[in-house]
């Protein structure tokens, strides 16, 4: 009967490690960022990582669509968010939380795709995101972009860094934050020496594009998020007909252009 017991206590431990190695949101929907209205939680302090092994410390870098190093953003261009997770030792894997808050400690801007294992949650109102699975690599990049003035972005995030021996204890977990303050609207002044015209405007299947400086556009619905990525053709036009009637952002890759229109 106590073999049974035990190994009833091992199965579910089992269980619950791989449970855990999903992300504390999606396993517990616990927020653990550090961040303002998550009662202090971090992961070392909600019990699934125990802090001190490891030393480990995050690190963002934020990054501009050049691969440049910058601490201010524009709505409508996209960043990267590079999390570091430095470690002493060997630890056998990583994990993270990440959320993005603007002044009125509320979501600011929209995680883009996603890289493979991270998944995105929400939780106290806010869009998390955090590993899907253990990951081997110190590093993760994540797409950000803002659509319109946030203020100042500040990014918070809980790290942990594990031995996988099936249990908390024997991890290191660390929690921090990074601040990225508004430049203003993306490429405002060569907008206005070179705009980009798009007609018909509201459109309904095609919408035509004149005066652009690029064979390839990007179109970003109201929040901000990619919907359509498309080569222009000889006519230079693109399909919207797929598109959900609303307001649109089309801009050139790589130039500095930008247009707004309605999808009706």
């Amino acid at each position: 009967m106590n073999r049974i017991f035990t190994l009833l206590g091992l199965s579910i431990a089992a269980i619950l490690l791989m449970a855990n190695s999903s992300g504390r949101g999606s396993v517990a929907g616990e927020a653990v960022t550090g961040a303002p209205g998550e009662a202090g939680n971090t992961c070392g302090k909600v019990g699934c990582h125990t802090a001190g092994a490891f030393s480990p410390e995050g690190m963002i870098e934020f990054l501009n669509p050049d691969g440049e190093l910058v601490d201010s953003y524009e709505s409508g261009v996209e960043y990267t968010v590079r999390l570091n997770i430095s470690a002493t030792g060997s630890p056998s894997a990583y994990g993270f939380q990440m959320v993005a808050l603007g002044e009125t400690i509320e979501n600011a801007g929209e995680w883009l795709t996603l890289p493979d294992p991270v998944q995105e949650l929400t939780m106290l109102n806010r869009s998390y995101v955090e590993q899907g699975a253990p990951f081997t690599s110190p590093t993760v990049e994540i797409p950000w972009m803002a659509s319109e003035d946030e203020g100042d972005v500040t990014f918070y995030y809980s790290v942990n860094a594990v031995n996988g021996n099936g249990s908390p204890s024997g991890d290191g977990a660390a929690a921090g934050s990074f601040t990225a303050s508004f430049a203003g609207p993306s490429s405002v002044n060569e907008l206005k020496v070179n705009p980009l015209l798009v007609y018909p405007n509201p459109a309904v299947d095609r919408l035509s594009i004149e005066n652009i400086n690029s064979n390839r556009v990007r179109v970003f619905d109201a929040r901000g998020k990619c919907v359509s990525h498309q080569y222009l053709g000889l006519n230079s036009s693109i399909d919207v007909s797929d598109l959900n009637p609303g307001l649109y952002y089309l801009q050139a890759d790589e130039v500095l252009q930008m247009a707004k229109f309605i999808k009706i």
